[in-house]
């Protein structure tokens, strides 16, 4: 479902109702000119975190609903390079925000941690992803 995620060699590793975590290994394709990984790779990586929770929720449910990126923030404290993990645990207040939209047919504003540490377990950068979740008219 993203091609630049498979170009770019990233890996969903783990998801489930505790968390997502998606795997990113600093290569010469997603490098920048200041030897770290480019920051739009970390930004999809960290998407990708979130993104894939609502995914997971949304896809088996039987109302349509849809989902929306609205805003984004991200603070970068080190030079992504190594393993990187990209982790958001807010699995379960996805869940909540998608059953809550299926029942009262109202758009919910969720905002979505990550946390990227490096093989160190250093913190690399926060990042926030702020999604729309509504259910679809028939």
């Amino acid at each position: 479902m993203l091609p630049m995620g498979f170009l770019s060699g990233m890996c969903i590793a783990q998801l489930d109702d505790e968390l997502c975590e998606v795997r990113l290994t600093y290569s010469w394709l997603i490098k920048n000119p200041f030897r770290s990984t480019f920051w739009a790779v970390l930004g999809m990586a960290a998407e990708m975190s979130t993104g894939a929770l609502l995914v997971s929720y949304t896809r088996n449910q039987p109302d349509r609903i849809s989902f929306i990126l609205i805003e984004n923030e991200a603070k970068y404290y080190k030079k992504g390079r190594g393993k990187m993990r990209f982790t958001c645990n807010y699995s379960a207040q996805v869940k909540q925000t998608v059953l809550q939209a299926m029942k009262d047919n109202e758009k919910h504003e969720i905002q979505l941690p990550v946390r990227v540490l490096n093989a160190s377990g250093e913190l690399i950068a926060e990042m926030s992803f702020t999604w729309v979740v509504e259910r679809r008219g028939e």
